[in-house]
């Protein structure tokens, strides 16, 4: 898995469900770390609908995933900036929100 990580850099969709990680012995941060560890950035999915129904997807930057998550699940990607998949994210009609996107310290 890390070579594919490391040399596609595919965009991953990922549920992240903090109760069921804790039974297993792990938290969100662990997914969030593992990843960054390959220049991952996280995104938070928000999904809408004009006033006349036509569908809209938009990326909003995401950090420190066992905070701001708070015990509860959500859908989360994660990309590399300057990768393809981050090139057919920006050449989309997906919605990027501005945000940090440097690398995180984790300590």
């Amino acid at each position: 898995m890390s070579r594919t990580l490391r040399l596609a850099q595919p965009i991953i969709w990922i549920e992240v469900n903090p109760p069921l990680l804790a039974k297993g012995g792990y938290r969100a941060s662990d997914i969030e770390r593992r990843l960054e560890a390959y220049n991952y950035r996280f995104f938070k999915p928000h999904f809408r609908r004009n006033a006349i129904g036509i569908p809209s997807l938009t990326l909003e930057p995401y950090r420190d995933i066992d905070a701001r998550l708070a015990g509860k699940m959500a859908d989360l990607v994660a990309v590399v900036p300057g990768s393809a998949g981050w090139q057919r994210i920006l050449n989309s009609k997906i919605r990027l929100i501005e945000g940090e996107l440097s690398p995180c310290i984790i300590s």
